[in-house]
């Protein structure tokens, strides 16, 4: 979403799926930290410690970009 493309490469899905089980994701400096945060929590591998969506809609990021219009 951020950058127009997914955040791994690969040729086939066993090495997408171990790039999404082992790589760590890294931002760019114009990525926010509450975009790095938010996105952070998006992508826990674990799903029991992923947000719920309520949670999630709690989040500051949110009120930051309900703040620029």
């Amino acid at each position: 979403m951020l950058y127009g493309y997914v955040p791994f490469r690969a040729n086939d899905l066993d090495e997408i799926q171990n790039s999404i089980l082992n790589e760590k994701i890294v931002f760019g400096e114009e990525v926010s930290a509450l975009g790095i945060d938010i996105l952070s929590k998006l992508l826990q591998r674990d799903p029991e410690k992923r947000p719920s969506a309520q949670q999630l809609l709690q989040h500051k990021w949110f009120a930051d970009c309900d703040d620029s219009s």
